[in-house]
């Protein structure tokens, strides 16, 4: 009896629980990977394993619910947890690791500080302009 492709597998899961699939690549022969919402997942053919590398900014409760779902899959396959990751926003560069933590950090800051100055902004405007008249 031939066993079902690693791959394949993966594709039943994913459909199974409705993860939008954003995109599906063949790297080579044994290796393939898809992304879905906050997460890459790859697999091997020879080896027989799944990878899956989650987005930074992933609830745990998503993590944990996606790696429950893979997990499902036993047909000999193992499963992996990679370094989380983020794109950058300028260029759309892969970034993981401490690389991508240091950029995550760097821009959250920077849409705080955005969104602060956006409120104060605000706030002055509606409190030095006068009113008129309808």
């Amino acid at each position: 009896m031939e066993r079902k492709k690693v791959s394949d597998l993966v594709l039943n899961k994913l459909k199974k629980y409705d993860y939008k699939i954003h995109n599906e690549n063949n790297v080579n022969e044994d290796e393939k990977f898809f992304v879905i919402d906050d997460a890459i997942i790859s697999t091997n053919e020879k080896e027989r394993f799944i990878c899956v590398s989650f987005h930074l900014s992933s609830k745990i409760e998503d993590v944990a619910i996606l790696t429950l779902n893979l997990n499902e899959i036993k047909d000999s396959t193992r499963l992996y947890i990679g370094s989380s990751f983020v794109f950058n926003d300028d260029d759309g560069k892969y970034m993981d690791g401490e690389e991508a933590e240091k950029y995550y950090d760097e821009q959250y800051t920077k849409r705080i500080i955005k969104s602060f100055i956006e409120d104060q902004s605000q706030k002055q405007f509606l409190v030095s302009t006068n009113g008129y008249k309808c």
